[in-house]
């Protein structure tokens, strides 16, 4: 089975839940990685093996659980006020830095024999500060992080240690993604004395970076990176294996060689077949694939002959591709919360089969006067494996239009679809979005670059919305998706993943959402 698979952020899965070890009680555990291990500064950790890396070794205020749920870390527990606008939480008093024996010898040269070992508050303001100065716009919606980023302020105005171990954090407008950003993000705490009085060469070696995370970086070069258990952290993770080592290969063949020939106990790469059922295996939401029309064409402008077309989409119909994870009844999924669950409570509305309409014979020669003609001509591309689909839909069009309609289908390969988008060639299409996100306002966002760009008011109020309360921003993301469905906008029918995953036993590790981070443990903690 072929699985087409783009990396993007991504939404945590679970593996294997509840057991805590990978290979029975061994205390090493070998992966196979394709790029290596170049910078240990988790703000610009960039593939697989950096982020496994980052998610491992560091700890920020709040993780994903194996269930893909925002859960706490460094924080023991979090309070929000009735404006939705100031965010407190509580650290856990017993975490410190690791400093491994180079580190301390480092520190010393450099003046820094007085080094304060606790990770507070102040070390949690430092890193979300150096993440905001290097980052775009993510985190704009703290108080002051705009005017911090360009330069018109020396520090955040929105974040405040209250004392040692209590954070606070206000924002400037309410923000529905705030916790999935803190647990998304790479928002880990950074000792400022560290950090400046090494400048240039702060995690650039396992010996001039600080850890906090279950784990520290004992050795990096670029054919192997190896991670050792923190024997430091006081967290509430459970850690089974001792050393992790991550192999670089730079090839996918080579990897599923070698973990074949049982070099390695898992194996990550971005594109494979699975290899046997028996094999474990864990991807995560990416893209949405839809049915989209193209409003820089003259058909696919008409609203009238969008909405018609889109209301024949029979979801029984469809024939989803072996790339796909599942099909979707919704444009953002079921997954994606806003704040804590409450999206998940959301039921799909499918459109009304126009054939219900009385008028829409009405509506078919008001639209063959709008172009004058007696047949619409419509070019449609779909992706190879979507034929079926496809012809399912032209089908149904046909049923509605009879004689009045010709359709051209065209097919193209999955991953050509960004160049088919760009062409433009076309007038209605089977094409993926991709949110940077994974949230419900990104996914809304990512269909701005959709072919048929929404711009009408009621659209563009809803959205205004989405920034109140949870239960508000909950019904106007779910009338917003009734819209963009019913006009033709985009109609979900399936989702891909992100990542494959191929381990003998893996149990206990899951995938981050915070975009193709693997953690190699199963605890999980719960709010106080």
């Amino acid at each position: 089975m072929k699985r087409f698979l783009s990396i993007v952020l991504v939404c945590a899965l679970l593996l294997t839940a509840g057991a805590c070890s990978f290979s029975g009680n061994n205390t090493a555990f070998t992966m196979g990685v394709l790029d290596s291990v170049v910078v240990l500064d988790p703000i610009f950790a960039d593939g697989d093996s950096e982020k496994i890396v980052a998610a491992n070794c560091f700890e920020g205020l709040l993780r994903f659980d194996n269930t893909g749920k925002i859960d706490l870390a460094g924080a023991t527990g979090y309070t929000v006020d009735k404006s939705s606008l100031k965010y407190t939480f509580r650290l856990n008093p017993e975490a410190v830095w690791f400093i491994s024996d180079g580190a301390e010898t480092l520190m010393e040269s450099v003046g820094l024999t007085d080094f304060d070992e606790r990770v507070t508050a102040r070390d949690y303001i430092y890193g979300i500060q150096r993440y905001i100065e290097n980052s775009e716009q993510e985190l704009r919606t703290i108080k002051g992080a705009a005017e911090y980023q360009s330069g018109d302020k020396k520090a955040v105005s929105g974040l405040k240690a209250i004392d040692d171990y209590t954070l606070e954090i206000t924002l400037k407008q309410v923000d529905p993604d705030f916790l999935y950003k803190l647990a998304a993000l790479p928002l880990y705490p950074c000792n400022k004395d560290f950090c400046e009085a090494l400048d240039a060469i702060y995690c650039s070696t396992p010996t001039t970076t600080l850890y906090n995370g279950p784990y520290y970086v004992k050795e990096s070069s670029a054919a192997e990176t190896i991670i050792e258990r923190n024997p430091e952290y006081n967290g509430n993770i459970q850690v089974e294996n001792k050393t992790v080592t991550l192999y670089s290969t730079g090839k996918a063949s080579t990897l599923i060689t070698r973990f074949e020939e049982g070099n390695y106990d898992l194996v990550i790469t971005p594109d494979t077949e699975i290899i046997t059922d028996e094999k474990a295996v864990s991807y995560a939401l990416s893209s949405i694939w839809g049915l989209t029309f193209n409003c820089s064409s003259e058909k696919g402008a008409n609203k009238t002959l969008r909405k018609l077309l889109a209301g024949t989409v029979n979801y029984e119909k469809i024939v989803i591709p072996d790339f796909a994870l599942g099909e979707a009844g919704t444009i953002i999924p079921d997954v994606y919360t806003i704040h804590d669950d409450v999206y998940s409570s959301f039921e799909p509305q499918k459109p009304t089969p126009p054939e219900k309409d009385k008028n829409h014979e009405e509506k078919i020669d008001k639209i063959l006067d709008e172009f004058d003609c007696d047949v619409v001509e419509i070019k449609f591309v779909a992706p190879v494996d979507m034929k079926k689909s496809a012809q399912a839909i032209i089908a149904n069009w046909q049923k509605l239009f009879g004689e009045k309609l010709i359709v051209t289908l065209d097919t193209f390969e999955a991953e050509d679809s960004l160049e088919i988008a760009e062409k433009g060639n076309y007038d209605a299409a089977i094409l993926p979005i991709t949110p940077r996100m994974h949230t419900a306002s990104s996914v809304i966002d990512s269909i701005k670059g959709a072919p048929c760009y929404y711009a009408d008011k009621k659209i563009t109020a809803l959205q205004k919305k989405t920034g109140t309360t949870a239960e508000d921003a909950a019904s106007a993301y779910s009338s917003i998706e009734k819209s963009l469905v019913s006009d033709g906008v985009f109609i979900p029918l399936f989702y891909t993943g992100s990542s494959l995953y191929l381990g003998a036993d893996i149990s206990g590790m899951y995938v981050s959402d915070g975009g193709n981070a693997l953690y190699l443990y199963a605890g999980v903690l719960s709010e106080e």
